[in-house]
Parts: structure tokens; C-alpha cells; sequence
């Protein structure tokens, strides 16, 4: 059975304090909250968020419905409760390994391998916390911003202690912790997480490839627009359907669109939408599927006028991010709402990201001995880039980032410097 931070899920119903007038309060109290945190980690990380019910949790820990009720609210409240304490663990944990007296490398890998330890020792947890607790809501995604804000402070000290890293923008700070959170999450999702620790040091030496900009990476001006990305037919009802979709889920979030709503916006029938689509899903995957081959178009045309190949990933880069800001909808869907899909939603937005690794693979000639894993990461940290942007509220000033999106892509590669000097060189 499944391993928690309170122990193994198959012993929970044994840990029940006997009851009697004897009982310390407090002990039977923590002794509940402790086992129903172990049956929340268990439950979810076998059945997902959303097929768990209160049901399953009071029947692994072998706590009473009504305890259950005295102390939350309702699932999302213990929930809750269960990642703070896991986050609470996961923060003493992290602050306990940062050694300020160590030189900053060594400072700095010693974190990520407390970190490494963690995610060993309590995959259930880590998949519950990383992964699974985006579709638990905004609430819950408010504590993974917090936990992601502590990573980030960590690694900003440790980078400020270092000449060449000192005073990094936190926009870059932000993206490339996030390339690697999106990183592990990957690995959690399909339950490969065995491959974390050996694939950690190729991702802290992708965060050490990074520099300082020796210049303030500028914003471009020019108005955002779809550039060359095809136009739907809507003229086809698979088509509106789609566009319908794209809107509906990036106004309401996927959990709440309902295929009633997907069908009126789309002035179409119940039985027009089931036509196309055997269920919300499936339709959502068809709908990252266009916003891909759209965002491709968009991004193929820069990258295919440019002279040079850090010019390419520059134009292909601001086309790509011209293109999200003048789609809002198209961009929300892919690049936020898709973590609350659901793993066949996650693996198809993948796909997106991936399918933009072909820009960067001829930085491999220019760089000798960078790992494979670095085209990954900056796909997961442009990604990451973006999606702070989007959920920031700002995705129609999305193009203003594209010069740091195409120095994160180009950093590693050509080096602070020549990385800054083409990223500000944009049309």
C-alpha cells in the first residue's frame, strides 16, 4: 500500500486511539487529522482528485464520517489542509539543507538533493502535491504558487552569491524554476519517478548554463497579431464547435464547461456535438490539437524567414507569442486549463510543447556536451514563462516577453551575452 509522510495507508485503521473518558483530547485529535492527511495522500494519488470522495478517504484511515465532519468542511478542506502540512514538511525540509556557510554550488545542490530525497521517499505525495492538485482548483493552485514562490526564493540567494548570476530578473528566475517544476511534474504524472534522481544534476546544470543579462532585456512594441497561423473554417460545425470550446473553458475552466454550454455557443445540437465528439475530453483534445498546428504555422514562419539560427528561435519565438496574445482563448486553453484535463488533456498539451523542440536541436552544433534534457527544460520554462503571464491576467501583453523567452532558448547555447544581444534585436 501507499507510502505517506503519517505512514503506510494498510495501517491507518490500526493507529485508532481507543476511545473512553480516559483519551487525551488533543492526542485523539491529531491522531484523526494524522491518519485522514494518510488517506487523502493514498486516495488521491491512486484515483486522482476529482474520483475521490469523502467516502474513500473515511474508509482507508478509519476515521468516522462524522469525525470526519468535525474537523472539514468537506473534501477540498482536507484536501487543503493535507498539501499545507506536506508543504509546511517539504519548506523545513529545504530550509534545513540550505547551508549559507557552503560555497553557493554546493549550497545550491544540497537543496536539490533534499528535494530529490523528498520526491523518493514520498512519491505519493510528490504526484499529489505537484500534480494532482491543480485539478483540486484555484484554491489549491494558490498553495503550489506558494510552495513554487519558497523554491524560488531559495534559489535566488544562492544564484545572488554567485558573480556571474548575481541579480538575475525574477522573471528569469521564475521561468527557469518553473521549467523545472514542469520538468518533475512530467515524470509524476506517467509515474516515472524513479528517473527524478538521476535526471536532477542534468537539470541543475541546465539552471547553472544561465547568466546574468549584461543589458535589460527590452519589450518590443509592435502590435501582436495571429501572424501566419491559419484561419478556422467555421463554416464546418466540427469547426465552431472547437472555437466554442476554445471560449467556453478559457471563461469558465474546464471542470465547470459543460458540453450544453460548448453546444449552444456553437448554435449546434447535443446530438451535432456527439457527432464529432465522444465526450468533453476528447473535445478539449481536438481543441489543443488545432490551437498546435496554429501556434506551429505561427511560429514556423519566424523562425523560417530568419538568417541566422539565434535569429530563427528570436522571430519564431515573438510570432509564437504574437500569435498567443491576439488568441487569448487559445492561449489560456493550452497552456493553463490543460492541467486541469486530466492526464490524456496533459499528455496532448505535451505534445505542443514538445513538438517546439525541433527549433531548438540545431543549438546542439553550436554547443558541444549540452545534455538532450536542455531542449526540455527550456520548452518547460518558455512554457512556464507564459503561463505565469496568462494566469497573471496578461496574455494580450504576452509579445512584451518574447525577447526573455528567446534569451531563456538561446542562453544555454550562445551564452549570456550573445544570448542578450539577439534577444533585444527584434523586429
Amino acid at each position: 500500500m501507499t507510502t505517506t509522510p503519517w505512514g503506510n495507508v494498510s495501517g491507518l485503521r490500526a493507529r485508532r486511539l481507543r476511545p473512553g473518558p480516559s483519551a487525551d483530547p488533543e492526542a485523539v485529535r491529531r491522531n484523526q487529522l494524522e491518519r485522514l492527511y494518510a488517506a487523502t495522500v493514498g486516495a488521491v494519488a491512486e484515483n486522482g482528485y476529482e474520483g475521490t470522495r469523502v467516502s474513500d478517504i473515511v474508509a482507508l484511515s478509519g476515521v468516522s464520517r462524522s469525525a470526519f465532519y468535525k474537523h472539514f468542511d468537506d473534501k477540498l478542506d482536507c484536501f487543503l489542509a493535507t498539501v499545507d502540512e506536506i508543504y509546511g514538511m517539504v519548506e523545513r525540509q529545504m530550509e534545513r539543507a540550505y547551508d549559507p556557510e557552503l560555497p553557493w554550488e554546493p549550497r545550491l545542490r544540497t537543496v536539490a538533493d533534499a528535494f530529490v530525497e523528498l520526491v523518493v521517499a514520498q512519491p505519493a505525495a510528490a504526484k499529489v502535491c505537484l500534480v494532482e492538485i491543480y485539478a483540486a482548483g484555484p484554491d489549491a493552485i494558490a498553495r503550489l504558487d506558494g510552495a513554487v514562490a519558497v523554491v524560488e526564493r531559495i534559489v535566488s540567494r544562492a544564484l545572488d552569491d554567485s558573480p556571474e548570476r548575481a541579480g538575475m530578473p525574477k522573471s528569469l528566475v521564475s521561468a527557469i524554476v518553473g521549467g523545472g517544476h514542469k520538468t518533475i511534474h512530467t515524470r509524476l504524472r506517467r509515474g516515472e519517478q524513479a528517473q527524478i534522481p538521476s535526471l536532477m544534476e542534468d537539470l541543475l546544470d541546465w539552471v547553472l548554463s544561465y547568466r546574468t543579462p549584461p543589458e535589460k532585456l527590452r519589450k518590443p512594441r509592435r502590435r501582436a497579431d495571429r501572424g501566419a497561423a491559419p484561419q478556422p473554417d467555421h463554416g464546418k460545425p466540427r469547426e465552431r464547435l472547437i472555437t466554442a470550446i476554445t471560449s467556453v473553458m478559457a471563461e469558465r475552466g474546464y471542470p465547470d464547461t459543460t458540453i450544453i454550454e460548448i453546444a449552444e455557443t456553437a448554435s449546434a445540437s447535443l446530438s451535432t456535438f456527439y457527432g464529432n465528439f465522444e465526450n468533453k475530453e476528447e473535445a478539449f483534445i481536438a481543441a489543443l490539437g488545432r490551437e498546435r498546428l496554429e501556434s506551429l504555422a505561427a511560429a514556423r514562419a519566424g523562425f523560417e524567414a530568419a538568417p541566422d539560427w539565434g535569429a530563427a528561435v528570436r522571430d519564431g519565438l515573438d510570432a509564437l507569442f504574437a500569435y498567443l496574445a491576439a488568441e487569448p482563448a487559445s492561449a489560456r486553453l493550452a497552456i493553463v486549463e490543460s492541467y486541469r484535463g486530466g492526464p490524456e488533456v496533459l499528455e496532448d498539451a505535451d505534445k505542443t510543447v514538445r513538438a517546439f523542440h525541433r527549433f531548438i536541436e540545431p543549438g546542439f552544433a553550436i554547443a558541444d556536451g549540452l545534455d538532450p534534457l536542455t531542449a526540455e527544460a527550456i520548452g518547460n520554462a518558455v512554457n512556464a514563462l507564459a503561463y505565469e503571464q496568462i494566469r497573471a491576467g496578461r496574455v494580450e501583453r504576452l509579445r512584451e516577453w518574447a525577447p526573455t523567452a528567446a534569451f531563456i532558448a538561446l542562453a544555454p547555447f550562445l551564452g549570456a551575452a550573445d544570448a542578450c544581444v539577439t534577444a533585444n534585436d527584434a523586429a
